[in-house]
């Protein structure tokens, strides 16, 4: 697909953020749920638990994704349309370096 082809940056960008809410959706609620039996939660704090694991899950997801998304269309316009594995790099580095320093963690 080139360049001229492909839907806008907006479009995309909308497109991996809502991708990333689904799939953190279903992730929080999965793991919840794990971790809820694990911790021995039942009822409405099991519920509660799940709830809040897939809402930040849903949340993260859906900015990490929405980032790439957007990062890649405008490195590929910017850059070139052919040479998807450097934007690929460039866009999952700084899509992880804006979710790597929002943890604050040294690591």
């Amino acid at each position: 697909m080139s360049a001229k082809d492909s839907p806008p940056c907006a479009t995309r960008v909308i497109e991996g953020a809502l991708r990333g809410l689904a799939t953190g959706t279903l992730w929080g609620v999965f793991m919840g749920n794990y971790e809820g039996s694990k911790l021995g939660l039942e009822g409405a704090q099991r519920a509660s638990h799940t709830g809040h694991l897939a809402l930040r899950s849903a949340a993260m997801f859906g900015g990490f994704l929405g980032v790439y998304n957007g990062v890649f269309c405008v490195s590929e316009s910017v850059r070139h349309p052919y040479g998807r594995w450097a934007n690929a790099a460039v866009s999952g580095a700084t899509a992880g370096a804006l979710f790597g320093a929002h943890t604050r963690s040294p690591r």
